[in-house]
């Protein structure tokens, strides 16, 4: 599977080095999964390899890739074979930001949840709580 990657992976976009402050000379000498995060490695060669034998048209995937300064950065890749030549064409979008934005909703959603949560379960108490006072008279 390795040999094939390397042989479906020849050719670079040049902008891609930008976003993950690598030039295309250093992107190109690393091996490709080196710099996929290591959660993201068996989903990432999965995706590949379903392109690799032509079962999807149009490929759409996520993962996180390693830029230069050691961070991670989530790329959205749009990848398809090229019928007959055994390549690959794929683009990829950063959407780290995107990421992180979806990430502080769920965190305040998750957070509104319990707080009103917390409201209703106080409200309903005092309303019980006279109940019982009333009802004790």
């Amino acid at each position: 599977m390795h040999r094939r990657l390397r042989r479906l992976l020849q050719a670079l976009e040049p902008g891609l080095g930008h976003p993950l402050g690598w030039s295309l000379e250093e992107l190109a000498a690393r091996p490709f999964l080196g710099l996929v995060h290591p959660d993201d490695r068996d989903a990432t060669l999965a995706a590949l390899g379903t392109l690799a034998e032509g079962e999807e048209s149009v490929f759409e995937f996520e993962n996180r890739y390693r830029h230069r300064d050691g961070s991670y950065r989530w790329l959205r890749w749009n990848a398809r074979p090229l019928p007959g030549r055994r390549r690959i064409y794929a683009t990829a979008r950063d959407v780290t930001r995107q990421k992180r934005l979806e990430r502080e909703i769920l965190e305040i959603v998750d957070r509104e949840k319990e707080r009103l949560g917390r409201e209703l379960h106080d409200g309903l108490c005092q309303t019980l709580a006279g109940i019982a006072a009333l009802s004790s008279r």
